[in-house]
């Protein structure tokens, strides 16, 4: 009996991961995902290594585009669905999910013209357009935050968090009033403004700063010569990467993070118990990573500065008269943002409202 499940989305590491984290828990519940994703998304590169078959469409986004641009974006988008309907006639998904980005468009909406299961995962906290239209076509929506349900006006729509990869999450932290590991990402490729700014700062602090924290930075692979140069004229203890592959063990390794705000980054440093200092993408869709930002400030678990405001000297003054019991405070509040059974939450509301025995009820 077939348990094909078609898993899409991609354009973006955080639309990646969480799908790849989703497809992971699909094949050690027995069933057979199959990825499907863009010729010219970060999955590119990295669907080989899911260890199930895979497609890529060419897809390519559509908002903020050019005329010329999107006329090309919707020729894709029309060959791209005839292409899914294509595979759902052929291997006849028991369901549907998509995990946004462009590619979910034509992978759902052929679901729905071949009349499969269709879900939806809405990871941030204000929908992309995709999504919106989409809902209307689905079963099923899972939000990662429970304000987003106020966008979807459909009965089943529910409140799972975001799919994470598997890691060793803690129970507590600890922290020493003598000595701070600063953890610093800008996702995959590194961010400009956070990177300059950690250089200043390794240029304004003074000794007894310097000997009580660490730096462990990933810096994408423009700025790494910088950064090792940087830190070593400066005296500055740290560890310096272009990309961390292990985020399991750099997320053990620090006390607070220095982050851009993406839906998965923060499923992750939630179910860490991260204080953290967030810094929106400002040119992010719908300005969707100052709102994500924004409820993980409200529930005081981090920091927000907006990309323009942040520098040196507004790090250096938050590390300098940051308590321990204030850090204690963030993370616990990081720790009550936590929705680490993600992945077994969705897929047993699925089977119960869609699927049983392995097939479409």
């Amino acid at each position: 009996m077939s348990r094909i499940v078609f898993v899409t989305g991609g354009g973006t590491g955080g639309h990646y991961f969480a799908a790849e984290s989703f497809i992971k828990y699909l094949k050690d519940n027995n069933y057979e995902p199959i990825f499907i994703g863009s010729q010219f998304g970060i999955e590119k590169k990295l669907a080989k290594n899911l260890g199930v078959e895979y497609k890529l469409l060419k897809t390519k986004g559509f908002a903020g585009k050019n005329y010329i641009e999107k006329i090309k974006s919707i020729i894709h988008l029309i060959s791209s669905t005839i292409k899914c309907i294509y595979y759902d006639l052929k291997y006849k998904p028991v369901f549907v999910i998509g995990f946004g980005g462009y590619t979910s468009f034509p992978v759902l909406l052929s679901a729905s013209l071949t009349n499969k299961k269709r879900i939806i995962v809405e990871q941030n906290s204000i929908p992309g357009l995709a999504n919106k239209i989409l809902a209307n076509f689905c079963n099923i929506v899972f939000v990662n935050f429970d304000s987003t349900r106020q966008f979807f006006k459909k009965k089943h729509v529910y409140s799972t968090g975001n799919p994470i990869r598997k890691m060793n999450f803690p129970k507590n932290r600890h922290f020493s009033s003598n000595f701070l590991r600063i953890g610093v990402v800008g996702g995959s490729r590194g961010a400009k403004t956070i990177n300059k700014a950690l250089f200043e700062f390794a240029q304004i602090i003074d000794d007894t700063i310097k000997s009580k924290i660490e730096i462990i930075h990933q810096t994408g692979i423009d700025d790494y010569k910088q950064a090792l140069e940087i830190y070593q004229k400066y005296n500055i203890k740290s560890k310096v990467y272009d990309f961390i592959h292990n985020m399991d063990k750099f997320y053990s390794s620090i006390d607070i993070i220095v982050s851009r705000a993406g839906s998965s980054t923060l499923s992750e440093i939630a179910c860490y118990g991260l204080p953290s200092i967030l810094v929106p993408y400002p040119h992010a869709i719908y300005n969707h990573q100052y709102f994500n930002a924004q409820i993980f400030e409200k529930s005081n678990a981090a920091k927000l500065i907006l990309d323009k405001d942040f520098n040196g000297y507004f790090l250096k003054n938050f590390i300098y008269y940051i308590k321990v019991n204030e850090l204690v405070e963030m993370s616990n509040a990081a720790f009550g943002l936590c929705k680490k059974e993600a992945c077994k939450d969705m897929l047993n509301i699925i089977e119960k409202e869609l699927v049983k025995n392995g097939k479409s009820n």
